[in-house]
């Protein structure tokens, strides 16, 4: 006879002629389904038919005890599964130092969700990592909040969201089946996303103007310098500047976003004043820029030298005036 689930059931009647002992053994079928565990106890039933002035009545035992139902007890415990949650670091902005980040993320249950071993993980710099598995034994949906630790570091923006994660149980013919959801949207990963700005540096160029020869005349002249990137380098808003007479400028600040190597180029702008001959040198300046630990820092060189002043040296000379002298001669008297 069948039974659906849990539940009662009757065998038909058995029909007794006579008085008598009866015996009969009962047992569960012993089935495949997974998840389950079947009883494997056999029942002795014994059945004493009593003839009682032509009446006849009945008693029967279960395994000697008076009989009432014969209860079979069947265990329901469907395999576990396990499933990991999966975490995925994004890094925009700049590239970063050499001596990379590590960031910390923590798994919180919400009431009796099962938990992995290790509540927390870490990923340096941009990557994957997964927390350890969680062992899923029963169907249901189960809620964790993800967050990413707050840091300091400088440079690094941390993403401050908090990921509510349902891990969504289904019992599939005794099988276990999870999915995450996070905010309710099925994924199989979860994402997180920080940005690296470290703060700019500046550099203003400065420029010493060196005049040689002659002295100069009471009106001074004033000499022009110009600044020129080489490739993409950053520029400032002028890229040009001058000096009246000898002394020093200095360019505007360029503003460095990141570390790098940065070229450049400064020139005299060449003039046709008389009396100066102008320098035409080209000074190759390179602005070294590095990042240690968020804190650019720069340095540069001028041709090759390190630098303090892109110097342009100018000779004053003017033209000789010539005098021719008259000489008049007067002669007085007899």
């Amino acid at each position: 006879v069948p039974i659906t689930d849990e539940g009662e059931v009757s065998f038909h009647a058995i029909s007794f002629p006579a008085a008598g002992v009866y015996k009969y053994t009962l047992k569960e079928t012993q089935g495949s389904k997974p998840g389950y565990t079947y009883d494997s106890v056999t029942h002795h039933l014994e059945v004493t038919v009593t003839d009682t002035a032509g009446v006849l009545s009945l008693t029967w035992t279960d395994n000697t005890n008076p009989g009432n139902k014969v209860t079979f007890t069947n265990n329901y415990t469907p395999a576990p599964v396990n499933l990991a949650v999966p975490v995925k670091k994004v890094m925009t902005g700049n590239e970063r130092p050499a001596q990379k980040e590590t960031f910390t993320f923590t798994l919180t249950a919400v009431g009796a969700a099962p938990m992995p071993a290790n509540p927390t993980v870490t990923i340096t710099d941009a990557g994957n990592a997964t927390f350890g598995n969680i062992s899923f034994t029963k169907a249901g949906e189960y809620t964790y909040t993800l967050k990413e630790t707050q840091g300091t570091a400088q440079g690094y923006t941390y993403d401050g969201s908090t990921h509510t994660l349902k891990a969504v149980v289904t019992d599939v013919n005794g099988a276990l089946q999870v999915e995450w959801k996070d905010n309710n949207a099925t994924v199989t990963e979860v994402t997180f996303t920080n940005d690296y700005e470290p703060n700019a540096i500046t550099l203003a160029l400065p420029v010493k103007k060196v005049i040689t020869g002659n002295d100069r005349p009471a009106q001074k002249e004033t000499f022009t310098f110009t600044l020129a990137a080489v490739g993409t380098a950053p520029m400032p808003v002028n890229p040009t500047v001058t000096i009246t007479d000898a002394g020093e400028a200095a360019f505007q600040a360029i503003k460095f976003p990141a570390a790098g190597v940065y070229k450049y180029t400064v020139k005299e702008t060449q003039g046709s004043k008389p009396g100066y001959t102008y320098d035409g040198a080209t000074h190759n300046i390179t602005a070294t820029v590095t990042d240690t630990q968020g804190v650019l820092s720069v340095a540069w060189t001028d041709d090759g030298a390190a630098g303090t002043k892109v110097t342009f040296t100018n000779n004053y000379d003017p033209a000789d005036a010539t005098l021719a002298l008259p000489v008049k001669k007067v002669i007085t008297g007899n």
